[in-house]
């Protein structure tokens, strides 16, 4: 197990400046504009005599891809801004208790949220030995993307990612009718 490093107040502050900072730009970022904008949205056309055509409004790719760059802060270690050692270095700050309630709690309900089954299975991925069933949580769909294809092309993620856009029906291309 590697030596955990003590923060000296100073670094702790740089790195609450730091995580401050990478907050302020996902905010300016285009795909948080795109995202909660009145146009985001997926209309699905379907009849009988017509093949399915799904429409999707949103982020675009360049935005998606920057959101990625900026979002890796906060999952991967080696900046020290992750949520949870953020929560840490709130919680050990005497005097800012309050604070530290809340980073904890927002890293309990993320690690909650991202532990959470996505809805939907996809066959033999993700297969369930218990039930047989394909199962994503939303970690293993978050990792697929990110550490699959945005971030990195890691070899235990890149097949997931992989298998998730080639199903067309879960994750469709924009422009494509099924």
């Amino acid at each position: 197990m590697p030596k955990i490093r003590v923060l000296s107040i100073s670094e702790k502050i740089q790195k609450l400046k730091l995580f401050n900072e990478k907050i302020e730009e996902l905010r300016r970022r285009n795909f948080v504009k795109q995202i909660f904008g009145k146009d985001h949205a997926v209309t699905v056309n379907f009849k009988a005599d017509a093949p399915l055509n799904i429409e999707k409004r949103g982020a675009d790719e360049e935005s998606r891809a920057a959101l990625a760059l900026t979002l890796r802060f906060f999952v991967q270690v080696r900046d020290g801004i992750k949520l949870e050692q953020i929560a840490e270095i709130y919680d050990s700050i005497p005097e800012l208790q309050e604070e530290a309630r809340h980073a904890r709690h927002a890293v309990q309900s993320l690690q909650a949220y991202l532990d959470s089954p996505t809805g939907f299975s996809l066959g033999h991925i993700g297969t369930d030995p218990a039930s047989g069933k394909g199962v994503y949580t939303n970690r293993r769909l978050f990792d697929a993307f990110l550490w699959g294809d945005m971030a990195h092309a890691n070899e235990d993620k890149r097949p997931d990612f992989e298998a998730l856009t080639k199903k067309e029906s879960v994750f469709p291309r924009d422009g494509v009718v099924l």
